[in-house]
């Protein structure tokens, strides 16, 4: 049911190629109605919303050239409940990634508040060294008896890592500090908009050789590879 939504919704819309955002919501929110009453026959329904609209395009030097990205102010809180699960309620991540164009950056990369590295305001970040791909543990991902992560899980990702692996590519999931940013051969930050976006500055420190690295060229032509083959 859910595919023939989106498939309705690019007909609908005329589009082609699209960026689609689905919505869940609570539906009926008559929550101490349906507590007192109780009963099977109270379970409230959600709402699901789709939405189609043209793909976001990206300047071409982003992806030749690599970014620049801030560090960004606020701090996650894995205590938050909602850490981990992607809501609407997104201002405040929204504000730093205003921030960082306001300076000509592409992305504010977000930490915990123990400062260990959680991702982009709009992204998740996986670091390069010696060939190796280090990312920070997400929610689900946790160890048993650990806190839970304020990293939120990412389709695009995880892609990535498996691609890498495919190319005999260890993949560490571990806690990252600033320092293990700042001492990358290379960093990347994937989403499902832009895919890999290579990240070349970190507000003035320079990450590498300050170029888009070998492993960056590689990982974005085997996930290119799989979406073409899936997507056919």
């Amino acid at each position: 049911a859910m595919a023939e939504l989106v498939e309705c919704c690019l007909t609908e819309n005329d589009l082609t190629e699209a960026r689609i955002r689905l919505t869940i919501t609570g539906g009926d929110l008559s929550l101490l109605t349906g507590t007192q009453s109780g009963g099977a026959n109270n379970v409230h329904q959600p709402s699901v919303m789709c939405v189609a609209t043209p793909p976001t395009q990206y300047p071409e030097g982003f992806f030749t050239d690599g970014v620049t990205v801030i560090v960004a102010d606020p701090k996650a809180n894995p205590f938050d409940p909602l850490s981990g699960h992607k809501t609407l309620n997104y201002w405040t991540r929204l504000r730093t990634l205003a921030e960082a164009a306001a300076v000509g950056a592409g992305e504010a990369l977000w930490f915990t508040v123990t400062n260990h590295l959680c991702g982009g305001a709009v992204s998740n970040a996986i670091v390069i060294k010696d060939e190796q791909l280090f990312t920070p543990i997400a929610r689900g991902e946790e160890q048993a008896g650990s806190l839970p992560s304020a990293v939120l899980p990412g389709t695009t990702c995880a892609a990535v890592c498996e691609i890498a692996e495919g190319l005999a590519m260890p993949v560490k999931r571990q806690m990252l500090s600033i320092n293990d940013v700042l001492e990358a051969d290379e960093l990347i930050l994937t989403n499902s908009s832009w895919q890999i976006l290579p990240v070349v500055k970190v507000e003035s420190s320079t990450i590498g050789s300050g170029q888009v690295g070998a492993v960056t060229r590689k990982l974005t032509e085997g996930l290119m590879e799989r979406i073409r083959q899936e997507c056919r």
